[in-house]
């Protein structure tokens, strides 16, 4: 198997400029003869989703096998034939993520996290490079708020969560659904693994409030949770927070249409999937 690889690896090489490239945020991602060569050049990162493929694909979880790596950097993933799901086609597609994000949580934790403290130390990052370059009010009205709400944090449940779930990490193929990119997956509070989701759902005007109740209920069908407004009000504006500090500092890049959008979710206390959190609830109430 190892000759195979170095093989497929000196063949890539050899013609990287004919593999076909992928659009992507961050990484660099090709496809060659069969094979996805992704490059991620942050090292812990790299590791991490290298670790985290291995681990999933002994468990027969749905995400692509990994054939090998190279250069502390590149995985060389088997290709799944099938389509990822573009972000404004995933409404017949919302009830099976939602199953897919039920079953990432339910594989058994084999350690146990501060997931207040890991929050609270990527918060205090984040707040040291923002200072001095957002905007004054939208970094005092935002930090204030995740300030008083970080501390108070208590309840939540561990699980393997993905903290990128979105119908573009997502493949359909012949009637499965297969989870990509897992270089920030990591052990922490279930109910943040709705937040990329959500945001899109709130984002995007095709979404509505039935779109939103197909993925809770898919989730529901393996696994029964309860939507927490004000936990949905944390991490929405933590996520804000954290891609607008990492646009500012230059580590990601979005549209000006994405980064209008942070910025109102950092200063605005109601916004549309809150109102579907209510209105869900309210409905589970009124059914039992």
């Amino acid at each position: 198997m190892k000759k195979n690889i170095e093989e497929i690896i000196k063949e890539y090489e050899n013609n990287i400029n004919n593999a076909r490239k992928y659009n992507s945020y961050i990484n660099e991602v090709r496809e060659y003869k069969g094979y996805i060569f992704k490059e991620i050049n942050d090292l812990k990162k790299f590791k991490n989703e290298s670790q985290w493929l291995k681990e999933l694909m002994n468990l027969n979880y749905c995400t692509p096998k990994i054939i090998g790596t190279y250069n502390q950097k590149i995985i060389i993933m088997e290709k799944i034939k099938g389509n990822a799901i573009k972000d404004e086609e995933a409404k017949e597609h919302l009830y099976n993520i939602g199953k897919l994000m039920a079953n990432l949580h339910n594989i058994p934790i084999k350690q146990n996290v501060n997931w207040k403290k890991a929050m609270m130390s990527e918060y205090l990052e984040l707040k040291e490079s923002a200072k001095g370059i957002m905007e004054n009010n939208i970094f005092e009205i935002s930090t204030r708020f995740l300030e008083q709400e970080l501390e108070k944090m208590e309840v939540f449940k561990l699980a393997v969560i993905h903290r990128d779930i979105r119908p573009e990490n997502v493949i359909y193929s012949d009637g499965k659904y297969y989870l990509l990119d897992l270089e920030s997956m990591c052990i922490g509070d279930r109910d943040y693994d709705f937040t990329r989701m959500l945001n899109l759902l709130n984002q995007k005007e095709i979404y509505q409030y039935e779109d939103f109740k197909n993925l809770i209920d898919g989730y529901r069908y393996i696994n029964d949770i309860e939507i927490s407004e004000g936990k949905w009000q944390l991490y929405n504006r933590f996520y804000a927070f954290r891609i607008y500090s990492k646009m500012l500092t230059g580590k990601i890049n979005r549209d000006s249409e994405f980064e209008e959008y942070l910025k109102n979710i950092l200063i605005t206390k109601y916004d549309r999937v809150t109102e579907w959190i209510k209105k869900y609830n309210l409905e589970r109430k009124n059914d039992n």
